[in-house]
């Protein structure tokens, strides 16, 4: 397990992420379906993807835009940008450049260089939100668009949350609360959308449901080891407290049974935003 304070540069979680691609890909399809739509991610649309992750965000944009269009997949963290790489390649696809660049210092982007900004579940690992906001307004067309998802409050995400809540429980947590609430940091409705209008965009939130569905513990339990919040938890307990942690959260995903598995219900928001174009 990992004991870095970014776990997003951790070999162990890129090697997760990519084998979980199909599960998270199942569970945020009507997501992120939605944050392309918002962001206006059409044919020969040219996209800034930040915190793309392994690529999955990349791809689909990328195949949207067809090969007119261009998709500039960026991440903070080295180990991922790489992944993204690899996963836009083995995807045949040459309209994709994938860069490391952190979403909080957007400066060296040209403005007004991209029709689309696309961020999935990337915002709230963002220190300064509203020099992301701004840095994106800049590097949007007048009339370009951005679509952002991140997660509601934990206590509407039991399948993310999971680990955090029972190892509060349980006594397990030696991790700084802030540090593993981080995920869950942007989950008010109306301060994201005055955040997203302060940045001089028109802006607005829509929440949408998102639903987990495991066949067994075994799957929910692996998808939750995939988490940015279960690395950093069990990365700081010893073996033994490990399996005592895994032990409670199998325990507390009975309370999630139903006929054809495990039923995880969850919040995201998707901030909708649009630069202006200038008056005449």
């Amino acid at each position: 397990m990992i004991k870095a304070e970014n776990p997003f540069d951790s070999a162990d979680l890129v090697a997760r992420w990519r084998a979980n691609a199909e599960r998270r890909a199942a569970f945020l399809q009507v997501a992120t379906e939605r944050m392309l739509d918002a962001a206006g991610v059409a044919a020969g649309a040219h996209v800034l993807d930040l915190g793309t992750g392994t690529g999955d965000t990349a791809v689909l944009a990328a195949l949207r835009v067809g090969p007119e269009g261009r998709v500039l997949a960026t991440d903070v963290s080295e180990a991922m940008v790489r992944a993204a790489a690899e996963t836009a390649s083995e995807a045949g696809l040459q309209n994709v450049e994938c860069r490391r660049l952190d979403a909080a210092v957007l400066a060296g982007l040209e403005p007004g260089a991209f029709d689309s900004v696309i961020a999935r579940f990337s915002l709230m690992f963002v220190d300064d939100l509203d020099g992301a906001l701004a840095g994106i307004a800049r590097a949007l067309k007048p009339g370009g668009r951005l679509g952002a998802l991140v997660w509601g409050p934990a206590e509407r995400n039991a399948y993310n949350s999971m680990s955090l809540r029972v190892a509060r429980r349980k006594g397990l947590l030696r991790v700084p609360d802030a540090q593993v609430t981080r995920p869950f940091r942007l989950g008010s409705s109306e301060k994201l959308a005055e955040a997203g209008r302060a940045a001089g965009m028109e802006a607005g939130v829509q929440e949408i449901p998102v639903e987990v569905l495991a066949p067994t513990q075994d799957s929910a339990l692996e998808g939750m080891r995939a988490t940015s919040v279960t690395q950093l938890i069990l990365g700081a307990l010893s073996e033994t407290e490990q399996t005592r942690l895994e032990a409670a959260m199998r325990a507390e995903m009975e309370t999630f049974r139903e006929r054809d598995g495990y039923r995880f219900r969850g919040l995201a928001l998707l901030l909708q935003g649009r630069k202006p174009a200038p008056t005449s």
